[in-house]
């Protein structure tokens, strides 16, 4: 049953990524291929009654011009069909990798921390990208039609004038399939080892190309660590596919085995047939010939069936990383944020049995500036997460407008909220495009907005003022900020649209102390109104805000 149901999820996975082309392209494979094989078959028997004596010559010529330009065609077409295979194959795959990514971006964010569904995830890509699980199953699929169209039209004769010979062949390929069924399941088991190992791997091996990431490898010459943790991981993914190799030599030698004992055994049926008198030399060699025949149809189908079957389990985490519910929530529409109240709320990691929060409980009002002040570590950003809905408390309740955060719609309640976190991101985008973002460009506000912020000056020397592009990894010219810098570029993004809720997890971490005072300063004059939360490990930082609520080791002090 479980077999069926992940076929049938498969299937409907495949399904959203292909199109019609897609569908076309197979069944053009199809016709190809077994146009060739047909071709193949018959050329030769035209070609012989073309060249016998009773034959006209100019007859024969023009039989035999015409059998070479069919297979000419023939095998043009399956050139043309099995590049458009690939090329479809990898359109299907670039539809899978981005629901992949859409995926990643959706589920609930706890899954971030959760080394099972990154596994998984590692597993799906490694599947897409190195097994080219896509163009493989397609290939297999093109091949088993194909060739059993061929069996059942070079076998027809034996099936209906001995049923025998048909009987060892079927057993031969039924073992050869259960052989191959058990290998395919101690395979994914070796498989589904590698998933945490290919990670490790995967990200280690990302530092050496990460450039944020060089000034410390260089510095504390970490380089060769990695390299010994890299080689640490190649050695067990080695070991795994050195077992993997062995089980897999181990189960095909016994299929093969299997598969010439049985054809041997009609080889001696025909022998006993011959000499029995009830078949002449003729039918015999003709019969032993289209044995040797369908017996190797049969394992080329054999084999196509157990690449088909190891794609669909390569597959597995693809289809399983995919079913990851969505952090969805109700579909409640949210007004204008007038209050925010922790009710005694705690608060756990996923697989941690230590409580960051214990038993919080604090309001918050619109129109105040509320300051969260601790040492690190004390619990001040885990508040913000849970605030934001990426986490849910663990005990407790978290209330806006005297409702519960989990019956409101998500994208509608970050409408309502400008965040910069410690961890914001600026991408290799223009100056407005990372102000902007989704929302229209509107030249006024982002003058504005820069402005207040205290870019204007920056954005003045520029060569393409706001239209300038930052980094390097997308832009031939992409320029490179101070990390304050970037910082007011995240701040001026949480002012671009007016919101209900501001919160600014350490604003100041990354600017000067004499640019601090004057950013409080701004704060006050900018945002009036609004419910505003300020997070700093320093409390004369914070002297400015209306109330300030001091975090110690997960409680309020």
């Amino acid at each position: 049953m479980k077999k069926i149901q992940f076929l049938f999820d498969t299937s409907r996975m495949l399904t959203q990524a292909c199109t019609v082309k897609t569908g076309v392209v197979f069944a053009g494979s199809i016709v190809a291929n077994i146009s060739l094989v047909l071709c193949s078959v018959f050329s030769p028997i035209l070609l012989m009654n073309a060249m016998t004596p009773a034959a006209a010559i100019s007859g024969s010529f023009g039989l035999i011009a015409g059998v070479l330009v069919i297979k000419g065609v023939c095998e043009y077409m399956e050139c043309v069909m099995e590049k458009l295979v690939q090329t479809t194959c990898s359109q299907v795959n670039f539809r899978l990798e981005r629901m992949l990514a859409e995926k990643f971006t959706h589920i609930q964010y706890a899954y971030m921390q959760d080394s099972e569904f990154l596994n998984l995830h590692s597993g799906a890509h490694f599947a897409l990208v190195n097994y080219k699980a896509v163009e493989n199953l397609m290939k297999a699929a093109v091949s088993i039609v194909c060739q059993s169209v061929v069996l059942l039209l070079g076998g027809g004769f034996l099936l209906f004038k001995f049923p025998l010979l048909v009987l060892f062949l079927a057993s031969g390929f039924g073992v050869q399939f259960l052989i191959n069924t058990k290998l395919n399941e101690k395979l994914e088991v070796f498989f589904n080892q590698l998933f945490p190992i290919n990670r490790r791997y995967r990200w280690l091996n990302s530092l050496k190309f990460d450039a944020s990431r060089q000034k410390d490898i260089r510095a504390y010459h970490m380089e060769t660590q990695i390299e010994n943790k890299l080689e640490q991981y190649n050695k067990e993914s080695f070991m795994q596919f050195s077992a993997m190799n062995h089980i897999s030599c181990g189960h095909g030698c016994v299929a093969d085995a299997f598969g010439n004992l049985t054809m041997y055994a009609g080889f001696v049926y025909n022998t006993v047939l011959l000499f029995q008198g009830k078949m002449d030399i003729g039918l015999f060699m003709s019969l032993n010939t289209l044995l040797l025949r369908c017996s190797s149809i049969l394992n080329s189908i054999g084999d196509s069936i157990m690449t088909g079957s190891q794609m669909l389990n390569y597959m597995k985490p693809v289809v399983k990383t995919l079913a990851y519910p969505a952090d969805s929530r109700a579909d409640m529409e949210i007004g204008n944020i007038v209050s925010v109240e922790f009710q005694n709320v705690s608060f756990s990691y996923p697989g941690s049995e230590n409580y960051v929060l214990k038993n919080l409980s604090f309001r918050l009002d619109q129109g105040e500036k509320v300051g969260l002040v601790g040492i690190n570590g004390s619990g001040k950003t885990t508040i913000i997460k849970l605030l934001c809905g990426l986490y849910t408390p663990t005990e407790g309740k978290i209330l806006v407008n005297d409702i519960d955060i989990a019956q409101f719609n998500l994208e509608k309640y970050y409408a309502k909220m400008g965040v910069v976190l410690q961890d914001f991101n600026i991408l290799d985008f223009s100056i407005k495009e990372n102000i902007a973002l989704s929302n229209a460009e509107e030249d006024a506000k982002l003058q504005k907005v820069a402005a207040d912020v205290g870019l204007a000056d920056l954005i003045e020397q520029l060569h393409d003022k706001m239209n300038t592009k930052l980094g390097p990894k997308t832009n031939d010219k992409g320029i490179a900020l101070s990390g304050g810098q970037l910082q007011k570029i995240a701040i001026a993004r949480a002012l671009y649209t007016e919101k209900d809720l501001y919160i600014f997890d350490e604003p100041d971490s990354n600017i000067d102390p004499v640019a601090e005072r004057a950013l409080y300063q701004q704060y006050d004059r900018l945002i009036q109104g609004k419910l505003t939360i300020f997070v700093s490990h320093r409390l004369k930082s914070l002297d400015f805000c209306s109330r300030v609520i001091v975090v110690e080791n997960g409680c309020i002090g």
